[in-house]
């Protein structure tokens, strides 16, 4: 699997679990300590997103790394 389809996969993972909570980008930063312009560039398949963010996403949608990862 290359970067881009990665960085799809994640991108359209943390927009899915966001909106089915019901959250805006600006809740979800204020509840995962990410800022609201790195949310909107990982839900945009932009920019590199550390694991250390991606793991603080996962971890405000109450879920385990491996599982947005998937």
């Amino acid at each position: 699997m290359g970067i881009k389809k990665v960085k799809r996969t994640i991108g359209a993972r943390v927009k899915e679990e966001r909106r089915k909570r019901g959250l805006e980008q600006e809740e979800l930063a204020q509840v995962s300590n990410v800022a609201t312009r790195t949310i909107g560039q990982i839900e945009n398949f932009k920019g590199n997103p550390t694991l250390k963010t991606i793991d603080k996403l996962a971890k405000a949608f109450k879920m385990e790394l491996e599982e947005l990862l998937l």
